[in-house]
Protein backbone atom coordinates (compact mmCIF):
# COMPACT_ATOMS: atom_id res chain seq x y z
CA UNK A 1 0.00 0.00 0.00
CA UNK A 2 2.86 2.36 0.77
CA UNK A 3 4.48 1.79 -2.61
CA UNK A 4 1.20 2.74 -4.30
CA UNK A 5 1.09 6.04 -2.41
CA UNK A 6 4.74 6.75 -3.23
CA UNK A 7 4.05 5.97 -6.87
CA UNK A 8 1.09 8.37 -6.89
CA UNK A 9 3.22 11.13 -5.38
CA UNK A 10 5.98 10.56 -7.94
CA UNK A 11 3.48 10.63 -10.81
CA UNK A 12 1.93 13.87 -9.54
CA UNK A 13 5.36 15.48 -9.21
CA UNK A 14 6.30 14.40 -12.73
CA UNK A 15 3.04 15.76 -14.16
CA UNK A 16 3.55 19.07 -12.34
CA UNK A 17 7.07 19.33 -13.72
CA UNK A 18 5.92 18.65 -17.27
CA UNK A 19 3.07 21.15 -16.97
CA UNK A 20 5.40 23.86 -15.65
CA UNK A 21 7.98 23.12 -18.36
CA UNK A 22 5.29 23.36 -21.04
CA UNK A 23 4.32 26.85 -19.93
CA UNK A 24 7.90 28.10 -20.07
CA UNK A 25 9.63 26.22 -22.87
CA UNK A 26 7.00 24.08 -24.52
CA UNK A 27 6.99 23.73 -28.29
CA UNK A 28 4.49 25.77 -30.23
CA UNK A 29 2.02 23.65 -32.15
CA UNK A 30 0.97 25.23 -35.38
CA UNK A 31 -1.68 24.58 -37.98
CA UNK A 32 0.76 22.36 -39.87
CA UNK A 33 0.79 19.82 -37.05
CA UNK A 34 -3.01 19.83 -36.76
CA UNK A 35 -3.38 19.30 -40.51
CA UNK A 36 -0.96 16.36 -40.44
CA UNK A 37 -2.81 14.76 -37.52
CA UNK A 38 -6.17 15.14 -39.27
CA UNK A 39 -4.69 13.69 -42.48
CA UNK A 40 -3.48 10.63 -40.58
CA UNK A 41 -6.86 10.22 -38.86
CA UNK A 42 -8.65 10.33 -42.22
CA UNK A 43 -6.18 7.82 -43.66
CA UNK A 44 -7.10 5.33 -40.96
CA UNK A 45 -10.64 5.17 -42.29
CA UNK A 46 -13.78 4.07 -40.51
CA UNK A 47 -13.82 1.27 -38.03
CA UNK A 48 -16.04 -1.56 -39.17
CA UNK A 49 -17.60 -3.57 -36.42
CA UNK A 50 -20.48 -6.00 -36.37
CA UNK A 51 -23.18 -4.97 -33.94
CA UNK A 52 -24.29 -7.44 -31.30
CA UNK A 53 -27.72 -8.95 -31.66
CA UNK A 54 -28.71 -7.66 -28.23
CA UNK A 55 -27.70 -4.10 -29.07
CA UNK A 56 -30.02 -4.18 -32.07
CA UNK A 57 -33.01 -4.74 -29.78
CA UNK A 58 -31.91 -2.25 -27.13
CA UNK A 59 -34.06 0.59 -28.46
CA UNK A 60 -37.16 -1.63 -28.47
CA UNK A 61 -36.54 -2.79 -24.91
CA UNK A 62 -36.31 0.77 -23.63
CA UNK A 63 -39.44 1.77 -25.55
CA UNK A 64 -41.39 -1.17 -24.12
CA UNK A 65 -40.23 -0.72 -20.52
CA UNK A 66 -42.84 1.95 -19.60
CA UNK A 67 -45.59 -0.06 -21.29
CA UNK A 68 -44.56 -3.16 -19.36
CA UNK A 69 -44.56 -1.25 -16.07
CA UNK A 70 -48.03 0.14 -16.81
CA UNK A 71 -49.29 -3.35 -17.70
CA UNK A 72 -47.96 -4.75 -14.43
CA UNK A 73 -49.73 -2.01 -12.49
CA UNK A 74 -53.02 -2.63 -14.34
CA UNK A 75 -52.84 -6.39 -13.79
CA UNK A 76 -52.03 -5.93 -10.10
CA UNK A 77 -55.03 -3.62 -9.71
CA UNK A 78 -57.22 -6.12 -11.56
CA UNK A 79 -56.05 -8.97 -9.31
CA UNK A 80 -56.81 -6.93 -6.21
CA UNK A 81 -60.21 -5.81 -7.55
CA UNK A 82 -61.43 -9.32 -8.37
CA UNK A 83 -60.08 -10.87 -5.17
CA UNK A 84 -57.48 -13.10 -6.74
CA UNK A 85 -56.42 -14.37 -3.31
CA UNK A 86 -59.65 -16.30 -2.69
CA UNK A 87 -59.29 -18.20 -5.98
CA UNK A 88 -55.72 -18.99 -5.05
CA UNK A 89 -56.88 -20.34 -1.68
CA UNK A 90 -59.45 -22.58 -3.37
CA UNK A 91 -56.82 -23.92 -5.75
CA UNK A 92 -54.45 -24.73 -2.87
CA UNK A 93 -57.23 -26.57 -1.03
CA UNK A 94 -57.88 -28.72 -4.09
CA UNK A 95 -54.19 -29.35 -4.64
CA UNK A 96 -53.64 -30.39 -1.02
CA UNK A 97 -56.26 -33.15 -1.29
CA UNK A 98 -55.96 -34.57 -4.85
CA UNK A 99 -58.45 -37.41 -4.22
CA UNK A 100 -61.25 -34.98 -3.43
CA UNK A 101 -60.19 -32.89 -6.38
CA UNK A 102 -60.57 -35.85 -8.75
CA UNK A 103 -64.00 -36.69 -7.32
CA UNK A 104 -65.22 -33.13 -7.71
CA UNK A 105 -63.81 -32.96 -11.21
CA UNK A 106 -65.68 -36.15 -12.21
CA UNK A 107 -68.93 -34.82 -10.78
CA UNK A 108 -68.60 -31.57 -12.70
CA UNK A 109 -67.92 -33.30 -16.04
Amino acid sequence: MKSSKRYDIKVKQALKAVYNAKENHGPKIGEQFEAQVMRRVRALGPIYSRPDYLSLFEQFVWRLAPVTAALIIVLAAWAIQFDFASEFEMATIFMDDPISFNLIQQLVI
